[in-house]
């Protein structure tokens, strides 16, 4: 008893979390390993938690008895942050953000006018108030603007107890302070795209020829411009693959005279929609994707009679199954004039006329500027704003390179713990390992050498935060349902289980019983014989 009260008080708040069956396991190979020829029961105190009380992947060994004693804990209502999420991949400067947050209450009652607040970087940023009905799940979204880059360590906080461990949410990223872009260019070069990035110090525009490209400096970039180039070499098409899969964007921009089967070799790669050939034939845009968000917010509103740009000839495409095309401006015979396909990390866009005027007058229309500005600006890395403690133990690195004398360290970002977590090159990327080094929430600071590199947020899982238990009736019918046959359910207070164990582990003591018993009839044979 001793040993295991010193124990119980070495035990520490940890955010991992088990399932019943997970626990009972454990368990059960430590009786079987140190137990041989004894009888081996396990007692399970457990409130019964529905998220936790997982066993239908587990069945105890038979030689085993499984007892539970449920119920002990208080059963709390509690209202929490489950998940935050942005309308767009990336923060940009001086551009509203809408930072939308998923909360839920687990009562049986309502709660209104509960308080939300937003703080970046210490300071608060936003504030809102939410209603939430019993039992239901509520969005919202506070809004805010970006008037500094750098790194953003933003928390999201509700007030609710007495549950307080899921009323704060981490989310961390960078607002960029440039966007690194390259033009690769042939013979017929152009100036409509250094035009547009040439003059704003956000964008930081490389101009380089095709045949002088230094593949190993495509990582500083986020954004390759391949404008209007004859024919694409395969060595480049692979390099491009590469830089696609790492998080980098690339925008095709294909010469009238082009040669479409290199073209289609970089498009095959990254999993677009191939030319199908050079189709001459007058069309228009008549379509403007409002809805994706290299648009949204562009526009106020669109006019019927909007003059959009013009065709004379194109590159059409088919649409394959397995692309993922993503139509952001097309034509009035459907075919696209624009186009974004995801693939891994990165993102390639297509345009499906030159720059050429005889093609199409797009590099002159005034919806040629925002389409390019938007491209670039959301090319920066699209990471992850959190982590979940417990789940994500991976931490993807694109385009970073470590020289042999640097380490990766992570340190909480009030310098309360800090260690150095296992790196490993897998493809293109770094992968950092954190193995469970990782224990309470909050804000991190990630940093290569002595220079910070990004900031990371983590927070506890909320398989827990739901408090909806199983009744003592439910359990027990769970436990014959999953075919836990050597298991029982205790319901007694915590006062006598000390001698409800008793009873069960020695057998009801019945000697004391007996004695009275014996006593009674002996008086009464004594009185028989004195009286009858």
């Amino acid at each position: 008893k001793d040993d295991m009260l010193k124990l119980l008080d070495e035990v520490q708040l940890s955010p991992v979390t088990k399932s019943l069956g997970d626990v009972v396991a454990r368990q059960q190979d430590l009786l079987l390993e140190e137990t041989e020829g004894s009888e081996r029961v396990i007692y399970v105190m457990s409130d019964l938690q529905k998220t936790t009380s997982e066993i239908g992947n587990f069945i105890p060994d038979s030689a085993i008895t499984v007892r539970f004693l449920p119920d002990l804990a208080v059963r709390s209502a509690n209202v929490y942050i489950d998940s935050v999420w942005f309308n767009t991949p990336v923060r940009l400067l001086n551009q509203l953000e809408v930072l939308n947050i998923r909360i839920k209450n687990t009562a049986a009652e309502p709660s209104e006018n509960i308080p939300l607040r937003l703080s970046i970087n210490g300071a608060q940023k936003a504030l809102g108030s939410f209603n939430i009905a019993p039992g239901e799940v509520t969005d919202t979204a506070l809004t805010f603007t970006h008037t500094t880059p750098g790194f953003k360590q933003v928390k999201i906080s509700l007030d609710d107890y007495p549950i307080t461990f899921d009323d704060d949410f981490y989310v961390a990223y960078e607002v960029a302070e440039q966007v690194q872009i390259l033009q690769v260019q042939g013979n017929d070069r152009s100036e409509n795209v250094s035009k547009v990035f040439g003059n704003d110090p956000y964008y930081q525009l490389t101009q380089v020829r095709d045949n002088q490209l230094n593949y190993g400096s495509l990582p500083q970039y986020q954004l390759i411009v391949l404008d209007q180039l004859r024919s694409l070499s395969s060595g480049m098409v692979v390099e491009l693959e590469k830089f696609v899969r790492n998080g980098g964007h690339v925008l095709l921009i294909p010469n009238e005279n082009g040669d479409i089967t290199s073209y289609n070799e970089l498009i095959l790669a990254l999993d677009g929609a191939p030319f199908t050939g050079k189709t001459t034939a007058s069309s228009k845009v008549n379509f403007i994707n409002l809805e994706h968000y290299l648009y949204d917010g562009v526009f106020d509103r669109l006019p019927d009679n909007i003059d959009l740009p013009k065709v004379s000839s194109y590159f059409s495409s088919n649409r394959l199954s397995r692309s993922r095309e993503e139509v952001l401006l097309s034509m009035q015979n459907g075919q696209s004039f624009l186009s974004s396909f995801p693939f891994e990390s990165g993102r390639l866009y297509v345009s499906h006329v030159s720059m050429a005027q005889s093609q199409s007058n797009f590099a002159q229309h005034a919806i040629f500027v925002p389409s390019l500005l938007r491209i670039a600006e959301f090319s920066q890395p699209n990471v992850l704003l959190y982590y979940t403690i417990g789940e994500d133990e991976i931490v993807n690195l694109r385009q970073t390179e470590i020289g042999n004398e640097e380490v990766f360290r992570i340190r909480k970002s009030d310098e309360s713990s800090e260690f150095i977590p296992e790196n490993r090159r897998v493809g293109g990327q770094l992968e950092l390992f954190l193995h469970n080094r990782i224990e309470s929430a909050g804000h991190y600071q990630l940093l290569k050498g002595e220079k910070t590199i990004n900031y990371l947020g983590f927070n506890y899982p909320r398989i827990e935060s739901n408090m909806h238990a199983y009744s003592i009736n439910d359990w027990k019918s769970k436990l014959v349902n999953e075919g836990w046959s050597k298991a029982s359910v205790i319901s007694s207070t915590l006062d006598s289980i000390s001698k409800l164990v008793d009873d069960l582990d020695e057998g009801r003591q019945l000697w004391h019983l007996f004695l009275i018993l014996a006593l009674t009839m002996l008086l009464i044979e004594l009185l028989l014989i004195k009286f009858l």
